[in-house]
């Protein structure tokens, strides 16, 4: 980690607080396991229902494949974390390798671009909540301690048939120890790159990691004298499209002013009847799905626009496609599921961790080719797509700034239809900004 300390100092030059980032695991102790050998073997130990966290400190190259860790299968149950050319993949509760990647309802599944973090050091967040059966995946650039923040890279929730996040047989550390959670091939050959350190917390009734990423301890920086304050600015709506029905693919270029830094969250939807619509395009992180709700199949994503902002994003498999972009903004989390069969739909509240906030309704109608009739109140339809046929449905993004830190509780809204319903909630959070005493400012 050192050369990135170093240019920790090259860029932030006196000594100060670390702005964003800081030692996200100091609220958690001593760790359970310390791993300093690779490839090397652990003793299987059954997970229960207890909690899982997860460190992995790590300079992956954009070549490197294989198992970063893996904690053992048996009786349905299992934990994998392995990468393959720049694609991260996180597999959690069922199954111990006896069900494809991708096809257990019961198993959370997260796969993440790590392209903007490979070929330098970086500390790679495995968490497991398993009263709530998610699986999440973060990244502190710089490693643990950097002045960088804690970036998700994507969740997932199982479906709850399996309360064990992994089973007793063998753990492996850049290797496969016996049964492992299917992950596939490419990811699950022994680790070709360099694993500095894994350290673990597991099997412990009293962990809870419901709260991480918490916030961090600082870490002091050494800078050649410049104030670096730190602050947030405040997310604004760029624009929204989509596609006039189903396709494969949908451009972008009719969100006028797209730039660097801005968020776009895609929304795909179809009735059951049509096939897989995982996005293609490189760079995105899925958040859900495909997944099949209440006879809809969908999938949610979102990708923060590089130099050159993308102009299109493309599935594997027709469906409707709707995008929305926001400035000063970044992925905080996903939830506010719920399912309906009529024209109207309640969405649940969902937890908002910081001011000025936004929350986006994805809504999705089975059968029928119709539009909103009566959004949420406080909210705004941005797009809104519908398909007719055999194969018929509808969906919409609608959205609300300036949410408060606290509970967001979004009112019913209506179609102009009665069908099968289905409605997820995401929220957006102010991203973090640097400031350093040219006024420069530098996105975290």
């Amino acid at each position: 980690m050192l050369n990135q300390h170093i240019q920790t100092l090259l860029l932030y030059g006196g000594m100060s607080t670390s702005p964003t980032g800081g030692d996200y695991e100091v609220d958690y102790g001593t760790p359970d396991y310390t791993i300093t050998s690779f490839p090397s073997d652990g003793t299987g130990v059954a997970s229960g229902a207890n909690d899982v966290l997860i460190a992995i400190d790590a300079n992956i190259s954009a070549t490197n494949d294989g198992v970063l860790i893996e904690m053992g299968g048996s009786g349905g149950s299992g934990l994998a974390v392995g990468v393959n050319n720049g694609t991260l993949r996180a597999r959690a509760f069922d199954s111990a390798g006896d069900s494809a990647w991708g096809t257990d309802p019961d198993a959370a599944e997260v796969e993440a671009d790590i392209s903007s973090y490979t070929g330098s050091d970086a500390t790679y967040y495995i968490v497991v909540d398993a009263s709530a059966f998610t699986l999440t995946v973060y990244v502190q650039a710089g490693g643990k301690g950097s002045a960088s923040a804690i970036v998700e890279l994507g969740t997932d929730t199982a479906g709850g048939g399996q309360s064990q996040v992994y089973g007793s047989n063998g753990k492996g550390y850049g290797q496969v120890n016996g049964n492992i959670a299917d992950i596939t091939s490419d990811y699950e050959v022994s680790f070709n790159g360099t694993i500095d350190e894994i350290r673990y917390w597991a099997e412990d009734a009293g962990l809870d990691v419901s709260g991480f990423p918490p916030t961090p301890t600082p870490t002091p920086v050494y800078s050649a004298g410049f104030a670096i304050p730190s602050g947030t600015g405040t997310p604004s709506y760029v624009g929204a499209t989509s596609t006039s029905s189903y396709a494969s693919t949908l451009s972008l270029t009719d969100i006028t002013g797209l730039q660097e830094n801005d968020i776009v969250l895609v929304l795909c939807s179809s009735d059951s009847g049509t096939a897989s619509q995982a996005i293609t395009s490189s760079g995105w992180t899925t958040v859900v799905g495909p997944v099949t709700n209440n006879s809809i199949t969908n999938t949610v994503g979102y990708k923060v626009m590089g130099a050159t902002p993308d102009t299109s994003i493309s599935l594997g498999e027709i469906a409707n496609i709707s995008a929305i972009a926001f400035r000063n903004a970044q992925y905080d989390s996903l939830g506010g599921f719920a399912t309906a069969s009529s024209t109207t739909i309640d969405p649940p509240s969902i937890t908002v961790t910081e001011d000025n906030s936004v929350s986006i309704l994805c809504a999705m109608i089975d059968d029928d080719a119709t539009t909103i009739s009566s959004p949420s109140t406080g909210y705004t339809v941005a797009t809104e797509t519908s398909s007719s046929g055999f194969f018929a449905s509808s969906q919409a993004l609608m959205y609300k700034t300036g949410v408060s830190s606290g509970t967001e509780d979004p009112g019913s809204y209506t179609w102009n239809s009665s069908d099968a319903l289905v409605n997820r909630t995401v929220i957006l959070k102010p991203a973090a900004t640097i400031r350093n005493a040219a006024g420069f400012q530098i996105p975290a």
